[in-house]
């Protein structure tokens, strides 16, 4: 089954692409201060390279582009291609860094197990904030404790730190806007009033560019975000199935049974033994 990708940058073959099937590897990291003027090392490299300036700049070009990481900022370098210092860096730069591999594992997968993987292209330049920079000052607190049971957290909090950056840094859609949105919505039924309140944007705008991005209109999309709300209610829960409807905003517990089975082909009562039968 072909992952989807999720591009964000128009040049990817200078990003990193991070997957939900892996962990990045963690080689090393740390935190550097730079105690006189220098120049960035010469050098193209087979891992990954994370940079993070707490102070001054680090000024570095990768193959022909040119980069100045300033306070706050994170750059990231790939692994294979050229890189090397175009002006000197300033006394008392302070910085942290990481190099990590991203190559896939090898283990055979099957097809079930990569039933809604993604793929995903970190940014090569980003802003970050202050929640950034406690997660990498516990990384290095990990990588370099004596723990071997809290060594094994490295790469997961690596893991995490990336996924952050991608939650912040990533351009939100209109339609990914409407979607989180709609997450938070699984309790009532659908209306045009209900997200052109919450954008102050006509609906059929609205449908026509979700429609173009999702495949789907955006009541469709809320129907599945309920059933999805149904099933983890389902086989989290003891209620009943008119106290399940209930709880999703429905006044008629046989329109959500219709509705449960239009979407999964079993009533809710048999998707409930089924789960059970399944774990």
């Amino acid at each position: 089954m072909d992952k989807v990708i999720v591009f964000m940058d128009n040049n990817n073959t200078a990003n990193i692409k991070l997957d939900t099937l892996t962990l990045p590897l963690l080689a090393d990291c740390g935190i550097l201060t730079a105690s006189a003027p220098f120049t960035h090392a010469d050098r193209t490299l087979d891992f990954d390279v994370m940079i993070c300036v707490m102070q001054g700049t680090i000024y570095v070009t990768e193959e022909d582009t040119d980069y100045s990481v300033n306070e706050n900022e994170v750059l990231f370098l790939k692994s294979g291609l050229h890189h090397f210092g175009w002006q000197e860096i300033p006394k008392g730069t302070r910085w942290f860094y990481a190099h990590f591999y991203t190559k896939e594992s090898e283990l055979p997968l099957s097809e079930e197990s990569t039933q809604g993987e993604y793929s995903f292209y970190l940014p090569k330049k980003a802003a970050v904030d202050k929640r950034y920079f406690d997660k990498l000052s516990r990384l290095c607190e990990v990588f370099s404790s004596s723990d071997p049971v809290i060594k094994m957290k490295k790469n997961a909090a690596l893991y995490d730190i990336l996924t952050l950056l991608l939650q912040t840094a990533a351009p939100k859609t209109l339609s990914d806007k409407i979607c989180a949105f709609l997450e938070t919505q699984t309790d009532r039924s659908f209306t045009r009033a209900l997200i052109e309140q919450e954008f102050y944007l006509s609906y059929s705008y609205m449908a026509a560019v979700f429609a173009k991005e999702k495949g789907m209109s955006p009541g469709s999309w809320h129907n599945k975000a309920r059933m999805k709300k149904a099933c983890e209610l389902l086989r989290s829960t003891d209620m009943s199935i008119g106290e399940t409807a209930a709880v999703l905003g429905f006044d008629d517990a046989l329109y959500f049974s219709r509705k449960f089975r239009q979407e999964y082909g079993v009533s809710p009562a048999g998707y409930r033994k089924k789960a059970l039968e399944r774990y």
